[in-house]
């Protein structure tokens, strides 16, 4: 077992299960992807397994020339934007009947930030899976939405605006969605998610 990854634990830990650990730059898609072409052309390794959401899509705009150097465990790129595309992913779950916090049009969250009170009411985050929660912001007033809006426009050049759910950890779930190898949304369920280390 290789591992591969674009940070570094301090004092150079890594899994005891990886014979090696190799670290590319943390950079776009792109060119993530051609990092790791290399690497895979140099290790020559019998199977590549993503994991995490900037691996996956990495491999996503090259996975011809992955499958051709060794076996791949990934779905087609048809099927990896499905889920990556978070608009997409919640009208697929929606269509599925699978509850979900409602996607707000600009004027509908300003009139919920109008009529609110306290604690945040309104998710405002990129409408891709960046991962790790990166660009999440939890909304409590208008200056705040604009704010974030503006700033996730200009980093991730596209945002999306749902609703807020209350509820600790323990009310989140995470759903996990299977995809025909014709990229077709088969099957979905949720998971309670946990805090793990």
């Amino acid at each position: 077992v290789l591992n591969v990854d674009v940070s570094q634990f301090a004092l150079g830990l890594r899994s005891r299960y990886a014979l090696d650990t190799f670290h590319l730059a943390d950079s776009a898609p792109q060119q993530l992807g051609a990092d790791l072409l290399e690497l895979v052309r140099r290790v020559q390794p019998d199977l590549i397994l993503p994991v995490g959401t900037n691996f996956a899509a990495a491999i996503c705009t090259r996975a011809g020339e992955f499958a051709a150097l060794a076996a791949l465990n990934f779905p087609s790129p048809d099927s990896f934007l499905a889920a990556y595309n978070k608009r997409a992913c919640i009208q697929h779950c929606q269509r599925l009947g699978i509850p979900c916090a409602r996607l707000l049009s600009a004027v509908e969250a300003e009139d919920i930030l109008d009529r609110a009170s306290g604690g945040p009411v309104l998710v405002v985050k990129p409408d891709r899976d960046i991962g790790a929660s990166v660009g999440v912001h939890y909304i409590r007033d208008r200056r705040a939405f604009e704010e974030h809006r503006r700033h996730l426009g200009g980093r991730f050049n596209s945002r999306m605006v749902q609703e807020f759910i209350p509820g600790g950890r323990g009310s989140m779930r995470t759903v996990v969605v299977l995809f025909s190898r014709r990229s077709q949304l088969t099957a979905a369920f949720t998971l309670r998610k946990t805090l793990e280390w």
